[in-house]
């Protein structure tokens, strides 16, 4: 499998104490790169690593051994008495992470165990490749344990099964989940299997088989041996399947898989390929920027999960936000677009309208994959979820997306936030991520965007009187911000006021201030205010190489990060947003190869988890990622599309040090084309699809 043009690769032969994803849309993965599956994970504690179809968790991990076929002799055959390969000596995330290997060196031998998840499949797939240096035929013995431990997502709203029976079928194994509950299937209505390409010499199955290492929870093993020639090599292929509901699914996934193995990893690896270097894709002498870009939008895939409960959706994180949120996807919605994602923003932004339908237009803060509503959602999240469909709809052009989701939007802006408390003028909001949380006078910015975005929106759809009425409370958040938010004394914008619609100064939190989350990115304040404030929060008391920190100086969040670099953008601060885009560059990989990590300690001890301050931090997040083509896009090229007319307009920023930037394949609607800007001026390339009318701002 060797490295395809554009399409980043990771080797690593030390530093192995990571965890990474290997992922499609109907499963992922979350092992680590020295080969074990350790326990981590805290909403299901110790048991968010695994390999996971939504709903269901399927498996703990795979393990190998080869030996001797000699040893032990036959007649002393013990089912636990291995010689396990344990951590391994090189990891590969080949391909943007369509596959990945673990490589051992044993004697003369390199054993490789290589493993990729279907694009669309239930399943995950395992190819043991056995090669010996020597020149004499070899038999050895290949011996692979498989910890089954089925049960559900976290917040699901499902029972897990009480237990596992676990049998013996043609080429493999298949488990049961028993139910413990009346719930509307057979009482194995979870099941997972492994199957294999080629019949195993042995199998033997029970709760006590254990590998290298021991995992939590109550699971059972399947241990399957096969004796092999090596002349020079030798392979044996492995399935891994699962569904919630049917086993007949299970096992046709798995026999479908190992039938059309060579077509679906090429079907993967070309889907890669088309995310890395068909989709918008940027070049800049620095090669630090133009990595993280590529590594962004593949980190957006991995995070894109299909569920038959709900449709295709990004998730926020692994390991342990794997559900369907509200403002951790709207806030990744914009890089999304701009990184040319544009099908699965609409999905993402269906599954979640689809909720908020449900809830009266209240929009969700966070749904498990089985449709479970674990958080209903607070009043910021409708607006912004109404600037993210208004966002879709410049960027796609998409007249039946706008149209299916404009009722939803209607009914939230119109009737749910109407019905939340307001005290003394301002609306409460809640501050917690539950319902029935604290509750205080919320700072209106997300507000007036949202009121913005809604009066075009509703004057695209012929409602001109809720245009006009939209534009009003628009410019009533934009006032009551201005007017009761804005600290003077402090040159900054408080989050909330107190019972005498004061604003609260938290002067004991040298952050308290700062205007990157909401006023600046949002960019509608007046520019004198919001730069006075962007100028406080510089230097060492606040940043460091790798972005802003969220409180003292061993804490950051590389979201927090871009926010701050979109702000500083904003108010034409093109060097300082630049920086911060270089900060939130540096962040990738620091917890996992190729991921943007959700939160860091820069400067911590790297044996816990690779700088994390908190072991509840994801490795991998999806805002974090999603900024790094937002924040480069709108930076550099200042892009305001208009696909339903045909139109887009740009204003290109060439960075003093830098002698050019390109964007390659920039997709608006149906079109896509590209921009080259250096000394001389701006090259517009149309590339396919209609012909857009590109206004060009010197």
């Amino acid at each position: 499998m060797g490295e395809l043009k554009g399409i980043p690769e990771i080797r690593m032969t030390t530093e192995l104490d990571q965890p990474y994803t290997l992922a499609g849309r109907g499963c992922y993965g979350i092992g680590w790169c020295d080969g074990f599956f350790p326990d981590f994970g805290w909403h299901k504690t110790k048991e968010m690593g695994g390999i996971w179809m939504h709903p269901l968790k399927i498996a703990d991990g795979v393990w190998l051994s080869v030996d001797d076929a000699g040893w032990p002799p036959q007649e002393s055959y013990n089912a636990i008495r291995r010689e396990w390969c344990k951590k391994n000596d090189e990891f590969v995330l080949g391909e943007g992470g369509a596959w990945s290997e673990h490589i051992y060196y044993k004697g003369n031998w390199t054993i490789t165990r290589r493993q990729f998840v279907p694009k669309d499949d239930q399943a995950f797939g395992v190819e043991f490749d056995i090669k010996t240096s020597s020149p004499e035929v070899q038999k050895v013995r290949l011996s692979v344990l498989v910890r089954f431990d089925v049960q559900t997502t976290w917040m699901s709203g499902w029972d897990d099964p009480v237990g596992l029976e676990l049998e013996a079928i043609e080429n493999g194994a298949i488990a049961h989940g028993i139910s413990g509950s009346d719930l509307p299937y057979d009482w194995g209505y979870f099941t997972g299997a492994v199957k294999f390409d080629k019949k195993p010499e042995r199998l033997a199955i029970g709760e006590e088989l254990w590998g290298p290492e021991r995992t939590y929870g109550n699971g059972t093993s399947v241990l399957a041996t096969f004796y092999l020639d090596l002349d020079p090599q030798a392979k044996v292929r492995m399935v891994i399947s699962g569904h919630h509901q049917s086993e007949a699914k299970t096992l046709a996934t798995a026999d479908d898989v190992l039938a059309n193995w060579d077509a679906k990893l090429k079907e993967k690896v070309d889907f890669y390929r088309h995310i890395a270097s068909e989709l918008t894709c940027v070049e800049t002498p620095e090669p630090l920027l133009n990595d993280a870009y590529r590594w962004s939008k593949l980190n957006v895939e991995w995070m894109t999960q299909h569920s038959e409960c709900l449709g295709t959706c990004v998730t926020a994180g692994h390991q342990d936000f794997t559900c369907y949120f509200g403002c951790d996807t709207f806030t990744a919605i914009r890089g999304m677009l701009a990184a040319g994602l544009h099908e699965t923003v609409k999905s993402s932004l269906r599954v979640i309208g689809g909720i908020a339908d449900k809830q009266g237009g209240k929009v969700p803060h966070e749904v498990a994959s089985t449709g479970h509503v674990y958080d209903p959602g607070s009043v910021g999240e409708t607006p912004f979820y109404m600037r993210c469909v208004w966002d879709t709809y410049l960027w796609t052009g998409d007249e039946e997306f706008l149209k299916d989701l404009y009722p939803i939007v209607r009914k939230g802006m119109w009737d749910y936030i109407a019905s939340e408390p307001v005290v003394d003028g301002v609306l409460m909001g809640e501050f917690e991520d539950r319902i029935g949380g604290a509750r205080d006078k919320t700072n209106p910015i997300l507000l007036a965007v949202g009121y913005k975005d809604f009066a075009d929106l509703c004057e695209k759809m012929g409602d001109l009187e809720d245009a006009k009425k939209a534009r009003s409370e628009a410019d009533r958040y934009s006032k009551q911000l201005e007017e009761l938010f804005w600290v003077e004394e402090e040159g900054c914008y408080a989050r909330t006021l107190d019972e005498n619609n004061k604003p609260v100064v938290e002067t004991e939190n040298i952050m308290w201030g700062r205007p990157f989350e909401g006023v600046g990115y949002a960019g509608i304040s007046p520019k004198e205010r919001v730069v006075r404030a962007l100028a406080r929060y510089k230097g060492p008391e606040y940043e460091s190489e790798y972005g802003v920190f969220l409180g003292g100086n061993n804490c950051l969040m590389p979201v927090t990060t871009g926010y701050a670099a979109v702000a500083e953008f904003n108010y034409d601060r093109n060097e300082e947003g630049l920086e911060y885009v270089r900060c939130l560059a540096r962040t990738c990989g620091h917890a996992s190869p190729g991921a943007f990590p959700e939160g860091m300690d820069p400067y911590g001890d790297r044996k816990k988890m690779r700088y994390f301050k908190s072991s509840h931090w994801n490795y991998l997040q999806l805002w974090s990622s999603a900024f790094m083509p937002e924040s480069l896009v709108w930076g550099l090229l200042r892009l305001q599309p208009d696909a339903a007319n045909g139109k887009v307009t740009i204003k290109p920023w060439l960075p003093e040090s830098w002698p050019f930037f390109e964007f390659r394949n920039v997709l608006v609607g149906q079109s896509r084309f590209s921009v080259r800007v250096d000394k001389s001026g701006t090259k517009v390339t149309h590339i396919d699809g209609p012909k857009l009318e590109i206004n060009i701002i010197e």
